[in-house]
């Protein structure tokens, strides 16, 4: 029994890794949210992982998106492009925890801390592309982009809820 349970587990965490994202998770406009009629998507398709910062096992998350970022290294260049794809998951999953009512307190600093963690990342990862001589104004630009698109949905989410849950994203927003 124990070494069938250990094969499950084996078997959902090689495809976390390895599916693509689109099959372990909602994609399209997840993200979207009505405000005056106006409808707000990420720039990227990513939706929600497979566990929402409020689940107990939110871990595996974190490890897997740890585990890409440590492969993706040694390419600095992708690995700023992951970090703003894990943020825009961050943002998908703030927004599924607030339309579920399945937010907590603890559940939404990470989810938000992680968006800081993964936009500094990002200018951590551009930075290093530069240092190396490299030119970045394309990179840069794009991920300006992304990142423009990231805090809107931010905002957007934020117009949508309750003072206290209003003021933590709005916070979250100037922080990066």
């Amino acid at each position: 029994m124990r070494g069938l349970l250990l094969v499950v587990l084996s078997l959902l965490i090689i495809s976390g890794l390895i599916l693509p994202q689109s099959v372990l998770a909602s994609h399209g406009r997840v993200l979207g949210a009505k405000s005056e009629n106006t409808r707000v998507d990420l720039v990227t398709t990513q939706g929600p992982g497979l566990l929402l910062p409020s689940s107990p096992l939110y871990f595996i998350d974190l490890w897997r998106d740890n585990l890409m970022l440590f492969l993706s290294s040694f390419d600095k260049e992708a690995q700023a492009k992951l970090h703003l794809k894990i943020a825009g998951e961050r943002i998908a999953e703030v927004k599924m925890m607030l339309e579920a009512k399945a937010v907590s307190t603890r559940g939404l600093d990470i989810a938000l801390f992680s968006i800081k963690e993964n936009v500094d990342g990002a200018a951590a990862s551009l930075k290093a592309q530069k240092n190396k001589g490299k030119n970045v104004e394309k990179l840069s630009s794009e991920l300006n982009e992304i990142l423009g698109a990231q805090k809107e949905s931010l905002r957007i989410i934020a117009r949508a809820y309750d003072d206290k849950i209003s003021f933590k994203i709005k916070a979250s927003v100037r922080a990066i």
